[in-house]
């Protein structure tokens, strides 16, 4: 009998993949099925990879919607296939470090009715304010306002046949405008809280189940940018490959950036990853923008890869 569903799009480079699915693989598989989207990476490799993963486990397979059809939508093909009375939502970049994290996350939401669903811990999560309290002796960070993380999720199949399949949720872009239309990228978990706060539930994060979220080393060096531009800022409907060829991406880090300088406080971590994207992708023309980040910051580390940057686009043609 099948007790958990474990959905997973597949999306990212090979060595993201992989580090996710091998740690998912390394908890036991008991009552558990394992449901992997094939959204069509760029990476030919991690197509190959799931699919010979599909012939090693029984409790394995793979769905191939024919195209990317980003994170809610393929999550939705995954659980029109699922089975489970408890649904799991696995981002491809996220390792699991609880090896018994299925029981866990449903012993918490048979524990706890109030609850609409519970994600794992993660060290990439929110800076919303959170209530650490206990519930029927369950432990939990009670997200006060906003959501909590959507790497790594559980849900009851009652409370999801009930709300209806994962669109995204309508939310305030950068700049102001509202992003209601449907896309790949952005809002599933905006969209998830509305409709379990909407019944008077909580969310929460559950600190006994712990994950890592993968850094950007091994993927694409545009794509977590890429996503924020098309699911959260809504300044692009093409998908990477096109919006980079276009030449869009650059133009995008260049608006992030100034966007990022009106913020207070700033986000220097951003800031310190798009001017080393500009270095690689910029010329002699951003000079003056990375002299401006480096005018309006107080980070040392952000001060001195703008010197930095400084002197590698002067130097180009």
């Amino acid at each position: 009998m099948i007790k958990y569903s474990i959905i997973c799009c597949i999306y990212n480079t090979l060595p993201v993949a992989r580090q996710c699915l091998d740690a998912l693989l390394a908890c036991p598989q008991e009552d558990a099925e394992i449901i992997l989207v094939d959204n069509h990476s760029p990476d030919p490799t991690v197509r190959q990879y799931i699919r010979i993963l599909q012939t090693k486990h029984d409790n394995l397979s793979v769905i191939d919607p024919g195209k990317n059809l980003g994170c809610h939508q393929g999550w939705n093909a995954g659980y029109a296939q699922s089975h489970g009375a408890f649904v799991f939502k696995l981002d491809d970049d996220t390792v699991i470090r609880t090896p018994g994290f299925m029981p866990y996350m449903a012993h918490a939401l048979n524990q706890v009715p109030e609850l609409g669903y519970i994600s794992a811990d993660i060290d990439a999560k929110q800076n919303n304010p959170y209530e650490r309290t206990a519930i029927n002796g369950v432990d939990l960070e009670i997200a006060k306002t906003g959501v909590v993380g959507f790497s790594l999720v559980c849900f009851r199949r009652s409370d999801v046949e009930r709300w209806g399949p994962m669109l995204t949720g309508t939310y305030r872009a950068a700049g102001g405008r509202i992003i209601e239309e449907d896309r790949l990228y952005g809002g599933e978990e905006v969209y998830y809280a509305s409709a379990a706060k909407s019944e008077g539930k909580l969310i929460a994060h559950f600190p006994v189940v712990f994950c890592h979220h993968l850094d950007n080393a091994e993927r694409d060096p545009d794509y977590a940018f890429w996503k924020r531009a098309y699911g959260y800022n809504g300044w692009t409907d093409l998908d990477l490959t096109t919006w980079r060829a276009h030449g869009l991406h650059l133009k995008h880090y260049r608006k992030a950036i100034c966007l990022e300088l009106q913020r207070k406080p700033m986000n220097d971590a951003l800031l310190l990853e798009w001017v080393g994207r500009i270095v690689q992708i910029g010329g002699r023309d951003d000079v003056g923008l990375v002299d401006a980040v480096k005018a309006m910051t107080s980070n040392g580390a952000v001060k001195e890869a703008c010197d930095n940057a400084h002197k590698t686009l002067e130097a180009k043609p």
